[in-house]
Formats: structure tokens, C-alpha cells, sequence
């Protein structure tokens, strides 16, 4: 809502219907809320253990301090020294940039567990094939299978038996 209240608020200022003090205060009250309903949403997340949530309640509890001292500096009740919004424009996008590093870093470390256990299952698909070349008088089987990934869905096995024939059972 605050979005589109700072476009049609510069509109109109740029307009000349309005000044840029009317729209200043509902434009910061309106941030308010919003920084005040993602702070108790971002809350619920970092009450539940999620360490982002955490990082991006922090960021949001210096972004809403830091309005609520513009809101108090305009509506007169602390003395006018100097708006500090912007730093927290700036302390939030460091604490974003933390927290996009650390999303990268767990969708790495989940994509490496997830190569590591292709990787396992393919070697230990690789064993439970059969290792030796069976053969008779007639016929000799060689073996080879090649995964197009890490591992692959396909499986093979013989078992020779007492007639000198085999059963060869394969699966995809």
C-alpha cells in the first residue's frame, strides 16, 4: 500500500497540488506499519529456529527504530537533528546481502550432499553388479553398464544354474 501512496504521493508533488510535507508523514506511517507487521511476521519465523529469520528480524528492529525516530522528529516530539532513515536503508541492505550470502551457502552445501550421495550410490550400484564373466561351452557374457549421471536406474544380473544355463534378469 505505502508503494503506491510514494507513487501517487510524488505525483502530486511534482504536480504542485501538494507539498512534500503533507505527503512526508502518512507516507512514514504507512513504512511503519509495514516495517511493524514484517518485524512480528520475521519474529514468528526466528522464534521458530530459522537463523535468516533471525538476521532479517534484526535488520527490520533497526529499520523501525530508526522510523519511529523520523515519525517523532516530524511530528515535533523529538527535537530536529537529522533523519536517519536513510542509515537504516543502509543497514538493511548490508543485513540483505548477509542473508542472500547465506542462502547461497546453504543451497551449495545442500547441492554438494545431494552430488555426494549420487556419487555413493553409484559406486555402490557399481558393486552389487555382477563382477565376473560367466561362460559355458556355448556362450560367454561380458559385462559393462555405464550410468549417464552419477547413478543410474538400471540393474542387470545373471545366475548361472545347475543345467548349464542361466537366468539373466534385467531392470530398468
Amino acid at each position: 500500500i505505502h508503494a503506491y501512496y510514494g507513487v501517487a504521493a510524488m505525483a502530486l508533488t511534482l504536480v504542485g497540488l501538494v507539498s512534500l510535507g503533507d505527503v512526508l508523514l502518512p507516507f512514514q506511517v504507512l513504512m511503519l506499519v509495514s516495517a511493524v507487521y514484517g518485524l512480528l511476521y520475521t519474529l514468528q519465523k526466528a522464534y521458530q529456529g530459522d537463523p535468516n529469520a533471525k538476521l532479517l528480524s534484526e535488520a527490520f528492529a533497526f529499520v523501525s527504530l530508526t522510523a519511529i525516530h523520523d515519525a517523532a522528529t516530524q511530528l515535533g516530539i523529538l527535537p530536529w537533528r537529522e533523519m536517519v532513515s536513510h542509515y537504516a536503508s543502509l543497514v538493511f541492505l548490508v543485513y540483505l546481502g548477509i542473508l542472500v550470502k547465506n542462502r547461497a551457502g546453504d543451497s551449495l552445501t545442500r547441492h554438494y550432499h545431494m552430488i555426494h550421495e549420487l556419487e555413493t550410490t553409484g559406486f555402490l550400484q557399481e558393486k552389487i553388479l555382477p563382477q565376473k564373466v560367466f561362460s559355458t561351452d556355448h556362450l560367454q557374457l561380458e559385462i559393462f553398464s555405464r550410468s549417464a549421471e552419477a547413478a543410474g536406474g538400471d540393474f542387470f544380473a545373471y545366475y548361472p544354474n545347475v543345467t548349464n544355463r542361466f537366468d539373466l534378469h534385467i531392470g530398468n
